[in-house]
Order: structure tokens, then C-alpha cells, then sequence
């Protein structure tokens, strides 16, 4: 599996938690950290989210089945190749989570 970095908004979205919320988890480790990525950017692991979410599910009594799926790439007029969206989905806690934000080349 090939890991990917999310943003602290993607992660919110995903776990559909505010931002706030997760940096005070992380501080009392009780969610994945992020991890310095530039300057200014932190970012948060896909494979550590998705397993944080698995124990979510586990500890609610539910089957953790949350899983990465491949996204295909897709190209742009120019030629430039988009950012795979994530896409996470759970088949017993009907989850499904698609970011579908999309950059265009300048």
C-alpha cells in the first residue's frame, strides 16, 4: 500500500472531526501526529488515520473495514497529472468518504 500525506483540513473532513479537536487529541495521544512537511505545512499519514478510524469502529463494536482503495490517476489538458483523491470506505459502518478537490495546472 502506498501511503499518502493528508492535509489537517483532508483529515478533518475525513474523520469528520474539527481541526481543533484533532490537534488536542494528538496532544493527549489519543490520534495519529503530523508530521512537519514544509515550513508552515504539517501533514498526517493516510495509513495512520485509516487505522485510528479501524479502532474507532472496533471500539463501537462494529467490524473495522476501513480500507484505502487505488484511485486512477487522471490527466489534465496540459498534460499534467492530477492529485489522486482519497477514498475511504467502510462497508458495515456505511461509511464513504471521497475527496474529490481537484488543483488545475497555471
Amino acid at each position: 500500500m502506498s501511503d499518502r500525506f493528508l492535509s489537517p483540513k483532508t483529515t478533518s473532513e475525513m474523520v469528520s472531526l474539527p481541526a481543533r479537536s484533532i490537534r488536542r487529541m494528538v496532544a493527549q495521544g489519543k490520534f495519529p501526529k503530523s508530521f512537519p512537511v514544509g515550513q508552515k505545512r504539517v501533514a498526517y499519514l493516510e495509513s495512520q488515520v485509516v487505522a485510528w478510524m479501524n479502532e474507532r469502529l472496533k471500539a463501537a463494536g462494529l467490524e473495522p473495514s476501513i480500507r484505502i482503495l487505488s484511485p486512477e490517476k487522471e490527466t489534465l489538458d496540459q498534460g499534467l497529472t492530477a492529485p489522486e483523491p482519497v477514498q475511504v470506505e467502510s462497508s458495515d459502518a456505511n461509511v464513504k468518504y471521497v475527496n474529490s478537490r481537484r488543483k488545475s495546472g497555471v
